[in-house]
């Protein structure tokens, strides 16, 4: 909401912005993996790995777009803990709400799941080796994907809502 005089009006998105947020979240996401490989404890690296489990366990068929998302937000959070850096952690739930905005999620296809378990899979690797450099990559790299993916939906809903004359 935004307010305009003495009126509030619901306040319209421009895809700038959304390029802005995975710009800022990709950067975040990058330390943090970078990071949680640098301090990760065993610990850590168990909680990591459940999560990952919890991803390959659940069934894409049966699940709902909210529980894909959850899962795959468990992971994440479990890998910007094993970062042991509370400015990390402080960020990168702040710049989520701004994420709340955008409907659906990036993992709506069989296809685009099973490439993020394979990224994690990657990703968890990195980490458990102490590889800043790789698992700061794999996190790049799979943040960027995500955003391709926002990009074309973005594109999608509005050919959707305004439809060629013609």
């Amino acid at each position: 909401m935004e307010r305009y005089g003495s009126r509030m009006q619901v306040r319209e998105y421009r895809p700038e912005e959304m390029l802005d947020l995975y710009e800022v979240r990709t950067f975040l996401e990058e330390a943090a993996a970078k990071t949680a490989a640098l301090r990760h404890t065993d610990m850590d690296l168990m909680l990591i790995d459940r999560a990952h489990q919890a991803m390959v366990t659940l069934d894409f068929d049966a699940a709902t777009p909210a529980e894909l998302a959850a899962a795959n937000r468990t992971f994440h959070e479990r890998i910007w803990a094993a970062s042991h850096s509370a400015a990390l952690l402080d960020l990168l739930d702040r710049i989520l709400v701004h994420f709340i905005r955008y409907p659906g999620t990036t993992l709506s296809t069989k296809e685009r799941w099973d490439r993020v378990l394979k990224e994690h899979e990657e990703l968890l690797v990195a980490i458990r080796a102490r590889n800043a450099e790789e698992a700061g990559r794999i996190a790049s790299a799979h943040m960027d994907e995500a955003k391709n993916i926002r990009i074309q939906m973005y594109i999608d809903a509005q050919e959707i809502s305004s439809p060629r004359l013609g």
